[in-house]
């Protein structure tokens, strides 16, 4: 299994660039061109099995150190997966299997029980700020796609099949089956599944918990870097 990747430090420069702020209204439409369903908003627990993006949970996980880790492990049940479950877990339905995801400062933590997937990280998160982590899952076919958006923190991806690919101001980034990606928190994006199948992924965003998770960044245009074959 191929361990985690990040975006180059170019990535991070491009962070500095000043960005607007809308209106956090406009955040239900941030998803979607045309719009993914679900929007990452609606609860997962009433979409299984459906194309689009919901949300499992979002968990308020208290400050942390400047860094933080995304611990993703399988489990066989969810009884068991909640057995090993922290207050900074979520036990996690999605396609068919179960998944113990956790968001804390150790790089070498393991719950007791399951099968680790991978750990992504270290992701950079504001230093002594309550923090919230969502917990998502995806499912899109090739072809679908976000608007451009940015989050108030670091987002995670985990593929379990298909592939994505990532624009943002420093270039576009593709992302296979069992491979990992994060991007820091403020990175103007635009998001592809691309060609090779449908993508299935598990993903969080960890924020700021006084703002908003996403923002739609219209004053950003996308190259179109990342299409369908790319």
């Amino acid at each position: 299994m191929k361990r985690s990747l990040m975006l180059i430090s170019a990535l991070l420069c491009a962070c500095s660039m000043q960005v607007k702020h809308p209106d956090p209204a406009g955040v239900d439409m941030a998803m979607g061109g045309p719009r993914v369903p679900g929007g990452c908003e609606a609860p997962a627990a009433a979409n299984q099995g459906k194309m689009g993006c919901y949300l499992d949970v979002a968990v308020e996980i208290g400050p942390l150190p400047g860094q933080v880790y995304w611990h993703i492990n399988e489990f066989p049940n969810e009884a068991s997966a909640r057995g090993a479950a922290t207050r900074a877990s979520a036990v996690v339905s999605a396609y068919g299997r179960t998944f113990l995801e956790t968001v804390n400062a150790d790089a070498a933590w393991r719950p007791r029980g399951g099968t680790r997937l991978a750990v992504v990280g270290p992701m950079p998160v504001p230093e002594g700020v309550p923090l919230t982590a969502r917990f998502m899952q995806g499912m899109t076919e090739a072809g679908a796609t976000t608007r451009p958006h940015r989050h108030s923190g670091p987002e995670g991806f985990l593929l379990l099949d298909g592939a994505i690919c990532v624009e943002t101001p420093a270039g576009a980034h593709r992302t296979n089956r069992w491979e990992t990606l994060w991007l820091p928190g403020e990175m103007p994006m635009h998001l592809t599944s691309a060609a090779g199948g449908v993508r299935r992924s598990v993903l969080v965003v960890i924020h700021p918990s006084s703002q908003p998770w996403m923002t739609v960044m219209p004053e950003w245009t996308p190259t179109g870097a990342c299409t369908l074959g790319g």
